[in-house]
């Protein structure tokens, strides 16, 4: 659907109603995102376990493994802050 169409459809349900279905929305996205993070951070760590048997430099590795594990922390904030707005809706 046209953004458009989606904003005059929303402000015709009255905004708290388009606000609690964007929250939904929203809250759905980052849900599939926490998903996707976990899975590319379980990945991450099982590269590190080869690279630690094969002797392998692990310092890059293991950045990138911290820019995962805060990128996870935002998103759980960000969801923990949209499901307080959700419910005060």
């Amino acid at each position: 659907m046209a953004a458009t169409k989606r904003v005059r459809r929303d402000s015709l349900l009255g905004p708290a109603r388009a606000r609690r279905e964007w929250l939904q929305r929203e809250i759905a996205k980052t849900d599939a995102q926490l998903k996707f993070l976990e899975d590319h951070i379980r990945a991450q760590q099982e590269r590190i376990e080869e690279l630690e048997r094969v002797g392998g430099e692990m310092a890059a590795a293991r950045d990138f493994l911290v820019t995962l594990q805060d990128c996870r922390e935002a998103h759980e904030t960000y969801r923990l802050r949209l499901a307080r707005d959700l419910e005060a809706t």
